[in-house]
């Protein structure tokens, strides 16, 4: 079965558009309401760096809202594109402004089986920065993500690193479950060869902290 392209299926096409440009609408309205003040992940993320107790190699988010620009002060990938993010599809290829490109351009927003605007150099490269920053990290966290099939690109990259590199990961979890059938469950999910190098912070939701402390505070 050939895939639906501009040229051939053009309805098919213009309706996968106008859905793209909806979702990208109901996303930047939801995210004008949120509040920069409320105590979050992202402004866990903001103490840490003002704070200096860790060094932030690199920020990667499935999320598409720019909000998280708002809060920390650091470039930040776009690991399933964003509502900023626009593809080409004529050439292929990433563009960061809506304004400048005279094709007809789409809001790069990954769907479940939207993986094709991955082929783009631009998006390629993307990837391995992100995983070289991983790479070159003491500790990867982890938050808020849940490792699905439909994210195999992303947990390709985990996969690598735990697998090839004996990396570690620390998971900010609200399971209060056995630690290891939590292993056995993000193992089976990523494909890894153990389950050593897979760490689970278990926090209270309400406030974040796991034994009466601040998350970040229980990273060796």
């Amino acid at each position: 079965m050939q895939s639906a392209n501009p040229k051939n299926e053009w309805a098919k096409f213009s309706k996968i558009v106008v859905f793209l440009y909806t979702v990208r609408d109901y996303i930047i309205e939801k995210a004008q309401s949120l509040d920069e003040d409320n105590d979050g992940y992202y402004n866990d993320i903001k103490k840490i760096k003002a704070d200096g107790l860790f060094e932030i190699t690199t920020i990667g988010t499935t999320n598409y809202s720019p909000f998280i620009e708002k809060i920390i002060e650091h470039d930040i990938k776009f690991l399933n594109g964003g509502t900023n993010i626009y593809y080409d599809p004529y050439l292929n290829s990433i563009v960061l402004d809506d304004k400048s490109n005279d094709h007809f351009i789409v809001p790069l927003l990954f769907t479940q089986s939207g993986t094709k605007p991955m082929t783009s150099i631009d998006m390629s490269e993307k990837y391995v920065d992100f995983y070289h920053d991983l790479l070159n990290s003491d500790v990867i966290i982890v938050i808020g993500f849940g490792f699905n099939s439909d994210d195999e690109h992303i947990n390709g990259i985990f996969r690598q690193l735990i697998n090839k590199h004996d990396k570690t990961i620390y998971i900010v979890d609200t399971d209060n479950s056995s630690e290891m059938n939590k292993k056995n469950k993000i193992q089976a999910k990523l494909k890894t060869e153990t389950t050593d190098n897979i760490n689970f912070i278990t926090i209270n939701p309400e406030d974040r902290t796991a034994d009466n402390e601040i998350w970040y505070k229980k990273i060796n």
